[in-house]
């Protein structure tokens, strides 16, 4: 449900989201957005299928400096955050925070 809505959000703006459920989706994901000058990478840390430190070598291969990158958790895993920030996964903040700045996301 909560893809749903950002999905939604997400077209509404004029973009798309995928969803990489496995380490060879999001290879094949960060490979297609490679040609792409701008864009959003939302990485959820509960559900990513990666570590961290996979993440951030695919992402930061991303031309362009027009890339933002927002890493999202729930409250209650806070240790997910402190690595996230360590490694320099854009910004990182609370899902209930997340779920208030979407809609700006995506402009």
């Amino acid at each position: 449900m909560f893809i749903t809505r950002v999905k939604e959000v997400a077209s509404a703006k004029g973009g798309s989201v995928v969803v990489a459920k496995n380490e060879a989706a999001v290879q094949v994901a960060v490979g297609e957005l490679k040609g792409e000058a701008k864009g959003v990478v939302l990485i959820d840390l509960e559900k990513c299928p990666l570590e961290l430190g996979g993440i951030q070598e695919l992402i930061s291969e991303l031309p362009g400096e027009n890339w933002k990158r927002v890493s999202f958790y729930s409250h209650v895993h806070v240790d997910a955050a402190i690595e996230a920030k360590a490694r320099d996964l854009g910004q990182v903040m609370p899902r209930s925070k997340f779920v208030q700045l979407l809609p700006g996301l995506f402009i």
